[in-house]
């Protein structure tokens, strides 16, 4: 009998074994799947929008570490730097990645800050998916229709820019230099002017909504716009010039 209990003995702990193990795979295929999206912005060192909640400047960061045992991850000092970045814990931060039309938001806490490695440890949040970013489909512009326009902030010179894709509800365009500093989510910028052709030319206030600094291969800012209080004539003349585009491509 005693050899046939410690028998039995060694089977129930073997099943154990087999059991805890399948449970910790199991596990690892679930924070896979949950978490799948944080790992490819991870694995393709995507540049990512950052916005402290209550705040209004944007910052950018990478993800470049992920925990699932101490149920954290990791990500990069900020662009450009904060002067007291452990300021920033106990604080909930916005990250954002845009993709195609799609764009994912990420709240989490951050839990700590090193020093040592210059990055900031977060609480794992539940994250939704991808999410359609608007309302308006926009209409992408090729090197063989140039748009340019004239966006006047509240302090300073015009900024001359080109637009890179254009719908009734917005636009993006790109400025030459790294305008980050004059920046922020919101900001109001009273006059965005547009000249569809020789002889029309739109124009409304704008809402800057997101931004990113792309050093390479030429220094320029690229800004999404939303328009604000532009007339019902200038809506008409924006809707006509896209239909032709469209028909013409």
């Amino acid at each position: 009998m005693g050899l046939f209990n410690r028998f039995l003995d060694r089977f129930s702990h073997s099943s154990a074994n087999v059991t805890e193990s399948e449970a910790i795979n199991h596990e690892w295929v679930h924070n896979f799947e949950k978490y799948r999206d944080l790992i490819n912005l991870q694995d393709k060192r995507q540049l990512l929008e950052v916005i402290i909640k209550g705040g209004k400047s944007s910052f950018q960061t990478m993800v470049i570490g992920i925990d699932f045992f101490s149920g954290t991850f990791s990500i990069d000092a900020f662009s450009p730097l904060l002067l007291n970045p452990e300021s920033l814990v106990g604080q909930t931060i916005c990250i954002r990645h845009q993709s195609h039309w799609q764009q994912l938001d990420i709240e989490a806490t951050v839990k700590e800050w090193s020093e040592e490695d210059s990055c900031y440890s977060l609480v794992l949040p539940v994250i939704n998916s991808y999410q359609p970013r608007r309302h308006h489909p926009r209409l992408a512009l090729h090197t063989d229709k140039i748009l340019k326009t004239e966006i006047n902030p509240l302090y300073g010179a015009p900024w001359y820019a080109t637009v890179k894709d254009i719908s009734e509800g917005g636009m993006r365009i790109a400025i030459s230099g790294d305008l980050r500093p004059h920046l922020h989510k919101d900001k109001l910028l009273p006059k965005c002017q547009i000249r569809l052709d020789n002889n029309i030319a739109i124009q409304c206030r704008g809402i800057v909504r997101a931004f990113t600094y792309y050093p390479k291969p030429s220094r320029q800012t690229e800004i999404s716009i939303a328009y604000q209080n532009m007339s019902q004539s200038h809506l008409t003349d924006l809707r006509r010039f896209m239909s032709y585009i469209e028909i013409a491509a």
